[in-house]
């Protein structure tokens, strides 16, 4: 049976939200005695603006936490008596806050106008960083957050878990962000660059990914918290390093990390590829023998990693080899999100 909050208290909370910014939602007072009467008066339960605790976190990895470093996006459910998973529908919820900005001043994370706990009935927290992405709020559960045709231009996408059923009582509330976009690294090293009596130079001139979706659909589910896309297209490269790089025989990063969206290794566009364009000088002593500049277009999808998912990074350890005709070897692996690293162009 379809559950609804009381009218009267629907009118209440939607008049004092459009009159003032301290939001009341009104219940019957308390009567106390006085200590210096014999008479009785009327006494409200003492009301503190909410304020925020925001982290985010490495994927599945609860405790290791790092301080948001951007404002976010947030919004507040009123569900009254009702848990956040009951059976009432997002149509008969108070939107409580709507999409207000969070930013921290000082040490407390708030917005800018005041919103005061309700007296009674619970809020439940749906929060998204930057607040340029510009997310649309659904009509259910299963597709609260969303965005149709979502274009990735390289910034970090946050939304954060559901914080469900608070009140007062609970402090300050706890908004856990989780990367929804996904991260790539690449690393180059030099095989060798001695052997049989002979020296090697190799410089890496240009590296770049081609066939990368940059626009999809996003769906948010607040019931499990899963972050889904889905509709991937419009292909675009990824320019990972346009510099001239000497190898040496340990890994180095070429560029930054790049941010993508998380999508198949083979989709619509073609087979995601990374091009690397490389130059061999062979000496012998001090004479140059041989130049030679060569063009190299390998596969990304490789032992098992076919696709990016969100808030993982995958590094790409690539060894070039003067040596042999198989010239460019790689491994890939994954890890959580990288901290600290910004996208490559693209």
């Amino acid at each position: 049976m379809k559950k609804n909050l009381n009218i009267t208290l629907l009118l209440t909370l939607t008049a004092v939200l459009a009159g003032c910014s301290k939001v009341d939602v009104e219940v019957p007072s308390v009567q106390t005695s006085s200590s210096s009467s014999s008479k009785s008066e009327i006494k409200t339960p003492a009301q503190k603006a909410i304020s925020f605790d925001a982290n985010l976190y490495s994927q599945q990895t609860k405790s290791d936490y790092s301080e948001l470093e951007s404002s976010f996006r947030t919004y507040a459910f009123y569900t009254g008596d009702f848990d956040w998973n009951s059976s009432l529908e997002i149509s008969d919820m108070v939107k409580y806050i709507n999409g207000d900005e969070v930013s921290k001043k000082g040490s407390e994370w708030s917005t800018a106008v005041d919103y005061c706990w309700p007296k009674s009935g619970k809020l439940s927290f749906a929060s998204y960083s930057p607040v340029s992405a510009d997310l649309a709020i659904g009509n259910t559960r299963e597709n609260l957050l969303n965005k149709t045709g979502y274009v990735n231009d390289g910034t970090d996408l946050l939304i954060a878990d559901l914080a469900a059923n608070k009140t007062q009582s609970n402090g300050k509330v706890s908004v856990l962000f989780r990367h929804a976009l996904s991260q790539l690294m690449f690393n180059f090293k030099a095989k060798t660059l001695s052997a049989n009596g002979l020296d090697f130079e190799v410089t890496v001139n240009s590296a770049k990914v081609s066939s990368v979706c940059n626009t999809a659909d996003l769906n948010w589910n607040s019931t499990n918290n899963k972050i889904s896309w889905s509709n991937q297209k419009n292909a675009q490269v990824i320019n990972v390093s346009s510099e001239e790089t000497e190898l040496t025989t340990e890994f180095a990063t070429l560029g930054s990390n790049a941010i993508v969206l998380p999508q198949s290794l083979s989709n619509s566009n073609g087979n995601i590829e990374l091009t690397v364009n490389f130059t061999i000088v062979t000496k012998k002593g001090e004479t140059e023998l041989d130049t030679t500049t060569i063009t190299e277009t390998v596969s990304l999808s490789i032992n098992d990693i076919t696709a990016w998912a969100s808030g993982y990074c995958y590094i790409y350890n690539i060894t070039i080899n003067p040596l042999s005709n198989d010239v460019i070897t790689f491994a890939p692996s994954v890890v959580n999100w990288m901290t600290n690293s910004s996208q490559a162009s693209m």
